[in-house]
């Protein structure tokens, strides 16, 4: 290296070098440091190299630089005649309507008959709904105050929100009007105003004149079903309910008439709907904009795929779920935070009679009002799951069994059973459970079935769920525990598990052996609802035929020890004595399929 100039002079930069910036002035110090600092370093490079190439990189940042700016003044232009342009296709608007108005003002006052309705009408009015201001994220609008003084006039505007096809889904609805909901039957259905749909929610609602708080269903069910689920019922079964008799999935509900409902809140006797509350706002609950915020933020988290996944078809299906999990929460939560809200929302039970392939059931029937429609609830539950219309030539009052109706055998065989006891027998815990203590955790099969067995007498069955749904999870066994429980939805709807074996258990495995098989690592089979408890059932449950004030009191009649509210919760009445009752074989609920898709 060539030793610095002792007058403290510098190496002199060839022409054809020259960059004619600052670098020019560098010494190699200053250049090597420069480029490090840039990112760009070679070593042993030259110093025109580095000066050059700093140089060039300057240029090229002053030059996005202004491109960039250039861009966003571009955008800013764009943006801004977009917003002209609305705002004046607006007032085109607007003016047009005024002028239409006064067009028909004029030609009535000639005694003209105008039609206020027409396609162009719609179109236009619907142009000028569409740009009002969406106010959340549950489906309702409400319009602005200009927006709305413009909509305004003698004209009326049909919904949008389309009419209600049958489903066997429950459903929500939002009614987003200034006006509360009449119960009267609209003289005219082409003007009949329709509620705007929601994802379905368990909300706690208040009944519109009692004031009662009630819960909608769903809100019990096991993970991995829908809140909205319904299961499909069996042509005989719906054929029983419409005569009073409540057999196979139904065998414990309770038929309501819509007319007592229509004492507690408002009901809509032509389609079903069962209109609510939402109950007051929480004051010092969160700030909407601050539930906007975190929502958007776990969706957009939510649409991008998750770092380390191996499985992407089972992380995108994860994600869709809590999604639609997100969705429901964010109902729920901007009702609570919303000082705006709905003056009533709709409730609409499924179909009795819905099949996958029906069409307009409704249609069918010429009557649709409030004393021919009926509902039925599942014990432990506030609201109906099923509603249904009684035809002409049918029983009148389904609320009361039909003397005169009873099954064919053939249809009735795998339904309804033969009762081999009388309808008021039943069976009680008998204290004879074998004194053994084990574990759930234990690797002797032998052991852990006769813990099981022993939890099963003495706690009950949604006990024991609760307990092993906790171990199989804890161990890893999630999947295994989904294929014994899958059909659990199917046979009790309400959540509310029975307290007691069925009377004629089928022949075969056992409930405590099949949850025993999935924790020990076996073949493991679903629970059908008709299979025996334990190996012994007889052993630990008597049967009493003459049902009694006096028997049923007795002390012997003891309530199991603990209450889980988790997994399929049972609901216990106050004055209903708390044995653990052996079940008719009406009462038994038939095997079924795993609940369909629909």
């Amino acid at each position: 290296m060539a030793p610095g100039n002792r007058r403290g002079g510098k190496h002199a930069v060839k022409d054809k070098d020259l960059t004619h910036t600052k670098y020019d002035d560098y010494n190699r110090e200053q250049l090597a440091a420069a480029v490090k600092e840039a990112g760009c370093y070679v070593k042993d490079e030259k110093k025109s190299t580095m000066a050059r190439r700093l140089a060039d990189r300057d240029q090229n940042s002053r030059l996005e630089e202004r491109r960039a700016k250039q861009e966003q003044k571009d955008r800013e232009k764009k943006t801004e005649q977009e917003i002209k342009e609305v705002a004046k296709a607006k007032e085109s608007r607007r003016r047009a309507r005024e002028q239409r108005n006064e067009d028909r003002y004029e030609r009535r006052e000639l005694g003209e008959d105008v039609s206020s309705d027409s396609e162009h009408t719609e179109d236009l009015d619907e142009r000028g709904r569409y740009d009002a201001h969406k106010l959340t994220v549950t489906g309702g609008e409400v319009l602005s105050d200009d927006t709305w003084e413009d909509t305004c006039s003698e004209i009326s505007v049909r919904s949008r929100n389309p009419p209600i096809a049958p489903s066997c889904r429950l459903r929500l609805y939002e009614w987003a009007y200034p006006f509360a909901p009449s119960p009267k039957m609209p003289a005219n259905f082409c003007s009949e105003l329709f509620p705007a749909p929601l994802t379905y929610v368990p909300l706690r609602l208040t009944a519109m004149f009692t004031g009662e708080k009630v819960t909608l269903p769903g809100l019990r069910y096991p993970a991995g079903v829908d809140p909205d689920f319904v299961p499909i019922l069996d042509p005989l079964v719906r054929t029983a309910a419409r005569h009073g008799h409540t057999t196979g999935l139904l065998a414990h509900a309770t038929i309501e008439r819509a007319s007592t409902w229509a004492t507690r809140t408002i009901v809509h006797g032509w389609n079903g709907r069962i209109y609510l509350s939402l109950p007051p706002r929480n004051p010092k609950g969160s700030q909407l904009d601050e539930i906007y915020h975190k929502l958007n933020t776990e969706r957009l988290m939510l649409l991008q795929p998750t770092p380390g996944a191996t499985d992407a078809k089972k992380d995108r299906n994860a994600r869709f779920e809590q999604r639609s999990a997100g969705k429901r929460r964010a109902i729920t939560e901007v009702y609570d935070a919303s000082q705006w809200q709905p003056l009533a929302l709709a409730f609409m039970p499924a179909q009795l009679d819905w099949e996958p392939d029906i069409k307009d059931t409704y249609l069918q029937n010429a009557e649709f009002t409030t004393d021919n429609l009926f509902y039925v609830r599942f014990p432990g539950c506030d609201l109906p799951h099923y509603c249904f219309w009684t035809r002409q030539g049918e029983w009148v009052d389904p609320t009361t069994p039909d003397p005169s109706w009873t099954p064919e055998l053939g249809e009735c065989r795998d339904s309804v059973e033969k009762v081999s006891l009388p309808r008021g027998s039943l069976k009680v815990r008998n204290l004879t459970a074998p004194a053994v203590q084990s574990s759930l955790t234990e690797s002797d099969p032998a052991a852990v079935l006769v813990s099981i067995e022993r939890a099963l007498i003495l706690e009950g069955l949604a006990a024991v769920l609760a307990e092993c749904r906790v171990a199989a999870i804890a161990s890893g066994k999630g999947d295994m525990w989904s294929v014994l429980t899958a059909q659990l939805p199917m046979l009790y709807p309400s959540s509310t598990m029975p307290h007691a074996p069925p009377m004629e258990p089928s022949q075969g495995v056992c409930v405590a052996e099949k949850i025993t098989a999935l924790l020990c690592d076996q073949d493991v089979l679903p629970l059908t609802g008709q299979e025996s408890w334990t190996r012994m059932d007889d052993d630990y449950w008597e049967v009493i035929t003459d049902r009694n004030t006096d028997e049923l009191g007795s002390p012997s009649l003891q309530r199991p020890p603990h209450h889980h509210p988790t997994l399929l919760t049972e609901t216990r009445d106050e004055d209903v004595p708390q044995a653990l009752y052996r079940r008719d074989s009406n009462d038994a609920t038939p095997i079924l399929s795993p609940y369909p898709k629909h």
